[in-house]
């Protein structure tokens, strides 16, 4: 970027470099810094900047240090580029505890095509930056989330709905197991608790399957179908949830 001040001196910011508009040959070099400040300050020609808004924008921002002194003398050295190439002084403002204020006649900005594509190349490339960071996000989540479920699900769950294990039998009912859990095979009090909720009568009228299913997650959870058989098949089916909980 090129910044031409009062129509007599340029300020390159690409090379820190502030020469004559009319003699090239005649200029001075400016640290990354300076170029940096003079810039801000051009670009905000006719208007207050407060020290605070330009230690964070041209120091914190970029990641260095911000101290009033390092200002300060930068301003210092702006002002004296600028008038030993010109032998004028430069229209720049100090308002004590405050800021800084530019107030030159003019201020005009030359952006090359190439710094145009620069920036937009730069642009592009920092969207991108963040769709693949929002992508990595979620991918983390899910690989995360994925490793968490294969962490609790016992791995020796087994179902098998097609041929369920037949676990006990009053009369006509009959309790069947849709699933075998690590319960160290252990399914007694399952058992108890089906017969002590049993109705006995009805278990001698008629033909009742329940099939019980232990929940993964929950093994305190317990779920049961009651279906009723009849000569054709079962008549009817309904599922009920027990919750036991140890003493």
């Amino acid at each position: 970027m090129k910044i031409t001040i009062n129509d007599i001196a340029i300020l390159d910011t690409k090379h820190c470099t502030l020469y004559l508009k009319d003699s090239r040959e005649i200029f001075v070099e400016l640290s990354e810094t300076a170029t940096f400040l003079f810039k801000i300050l051009l670009l905000r020609n006719k208007e207050v900047i407060l020290r605070d808004d330009l230690l964070k924008t041209v120091w914190e921002d970029r990641g260095y240090r911000t101290s009033n002194s390092s200002l300060n003398n930068n301003v210092h050295a702006i002002r004296k580029s600028y008038s030993d190439i010109t032998g004028d002084g430069l229209q720049l403002r100090t308002i004590p505890k405050v800021g800084f204020e530019m107030f030159c006649d003019s201020v005009s900005i030359d952006e090359s095509v190439v710094e145009l594509y620069e920036h937009a190349v730069e642009g592009v490339s920092k969207k991108r930056i963040r769709r693949l960071a929002y992508l990595f996000s979620f991918l983390i989540v899910f690989l995360f989330s994925a490793l968490i479920y294969y962490l609790i699900t016992p791995s020796n769950y087994i179902k098998d709905k097609d041929n369920p294990l037949l676990l006990s039998q009053v009369s006509q009912c009959s309790l069947y197991l849709l699933n075998t859990y690590n319960y160290d095979k252990n399914f007694s009090t399952d058992i108890s608790e089906f017969k002590k909720n049993l109705n006995v009568k009805e278990c001698s009228d008629r033909k009742i399957d329940f099939f019980y299913e232990k929940d993964v997650m929950n093994p305190k959870n317990l779920f049961y179908v009651r279906c009723e058989k009849s000569a054709s098949g079962y008549s009817e089916c309904s599922t009920t949830k027990n919750v036991f909980i140890d003493n």
